[in-house]
């Protein structure tokens, strides 16, 4: 097994933290991540994805980006993570990122949050609360100023899924200074 330690940065214990960790492998010691999970310390399986960034000559893997959600202790303690092979422990029941297409708009449901990329707006994103009331608690705006330092507006396009999983998604936008 590979070991990775997730080290506290803070004073406060935090739950499901989400991390990312490049992992590095020797040439010829694995060639697929589709069936890897993370263990915690305690046993328990963690919310994980895996994508491979770099292979060796040999078509092996050489880097493994590595996103999952454990828990994080106070400092100085570490929580000690293994890399496993197969389908032996059951994942917790965690809120995974969602995401959903309504006409040209993206919208990504990470459980607490909901995050809507709409276009047309000059928002680059909006974030609202996942429960039934849906208030609005951020409108996320890129600020560009010309060589003048004139403020250029943006207007958003359209919104990208380049990536999807249950950790981590990643959006690209298109937009155009007017």
């Amino acid at each position: 097994p590979i070991r990775l330690n997730a080290l506290a940065a803070a004073s406060l214990p935090r739950h499901f933290e989400p991390l990312t960790r490049g992992v590095p492998f020797p040439s010829g010691l694995q060639r697929t991540c589709e069936s890897w999970w993370i263990r915690a310390h305690d046993g328990c399986r963690l919310p994980s994805q895996f994508r491979i960034l770099e292979r060796w000559r040999d078509g092996s893997i050489r880097w493994v980006l590595a996103d999952f959600q454990a828990d994080v202790l106070t400092l100085p303690d570490s929580v000690e993570l293994r890399f496993e092979d197969g389908d032996q422990a059951a994942t917790p029941e965690v809120p995974r990122i969602v995401s959903r297409r309504d006409g040209s708009a993206l919208s990504l449901r990470t459980g607490t949050r909901s995050i809507r990329f709409s276009p047309g707006q000059s928002a680059a994103f909006q974030v609202k609360d996942s429960d039934a009331v849906q208030r609005l608690l951020a409108s996320v705006e890129l600020q560009i100023e010309d060589r003048d330092s004139a403020k250029v507006p943006v207007a958003w396009r359209d919104a990208v899924l380049e990536e999807e999983g249950a950790v981590r998604s990643c959006v690209r936008r298109h937009g155009d200074g007017r």
